[in-house]
C-alpha cells in the first residue's frame, strides 16, 4: 500500500490527504467558443470517496454509467499560464498542503 512504501520516503504523515492539483496552462476560452478571461490558475482537487465531490454535466451527484467531474477544492485565479507545479512535501506547515506553481505571465519587474 502506498503508506507502506517507507523505503522511498513515504510516510503516513506526509500523505497528500487524497488531494491533487493541477496547472492546465489555459486563458479560459471556454474550449475556443469565448474571448479569454485569464480566470484559471492552479487547481486543487479532493479525490476522498466519502466528500460526495463528483458531478455529472449538469452538476448534480454522479451516476456510476455517467461521465463524471471532480469539483475543484481551490484554485488560484488569474494565474492562467500555469506550466508547471509540484507538492511540497513539509510535513509541517500552517498551511496544510503546499504546492508550488510556476505560471508565465507575469515577470520579476511587474509581477
Amino acid at each position: 500500500s502506498f503508506n507502506h512504501v517507507s523505503d522511498s520516503g513515504r510516510t503516513a504523515d506526509r500523505d497528500g490527504f487524497n488531494y491533487f492539483a493541477v496547472c492546465n496552462d489555459d486563458a479560459n476560452t471556454y474550449i475556443g467558443t469565448k474571448e479569454p478571461n485569464f480566470f484559471m490558475g492552479p487547481t486543487l482537487y479532493n479525490s476522498d470517496p466519502k466528500n460526495r465531490n463528483l458531478v455529472n454535466r449538469l452538476g448534480e451527484v454522479c451516476r456510476d454509467e455517467e461521465p463524471c467531474h471532480f469539483l475543484h477544492s481551490d484554485m488560484l485565479h488569474e494565474a492562467p499560464v500555469c506550466i508547471g507545479i509540484v507538492h511540497d512535501p513539509e510535513v509541517e506547515t500552517t498551511y496544510g498542503n503546499v504546492y508550488w506553481a510556476f505560471d508565465s505571465t507575469g515577470n520579476r519587474n511587474t509581477g
